[in-house]
């Protein structure tokens, strides 16, 4: 009886480690749009990641995670708009702009 208490339990944690692994793939997935600075796609993987998991008692823990990662991701975000901005040549724009003033 003991060995069926032990294979029960294990049969119980299958769904639960299937959504763990499934969960690493999305994670996996989201890093890899971060790198391509998909971040449109990044929000909205996040959102469904969070729906997607709301059912599991793990997710608060696994909350805080995200929620460090997100913020790594802002930071890369961030960097990205920084040298935009440092980048930026107002000789440029204003030739951009006033051509695209005539066209109108």
């Amino acid at each position: 009886m003991q060995s069926s208490k032990k294979k029960q339990a294990l049969l119980d944690m299958l769904p639960i480690l299937t959504e763990l692994g499934h969960a690493v793939d999305l994670q996996m997935a989201l890093e890899t749009c971060v790198e391509e600075g998909n971040f449109t796609k990044v929000l909205f993987q996040f959102i469904w990641v969070l729906d997607s998991l709301s059912d599991l008692s793990a997710v608060q823990e696994m909350s805080r995670g995200v929620e460090v990662w997100l913020g790594k991701t802002l930071q890369k975000l961030d960097s990205l708009l920084l040298e935009v901005c440092q980048n930026f040549k107002e000789d440029g724009y204003l030739t951009v702009s006033s051509r695209l003033a005539l066209c109108n």
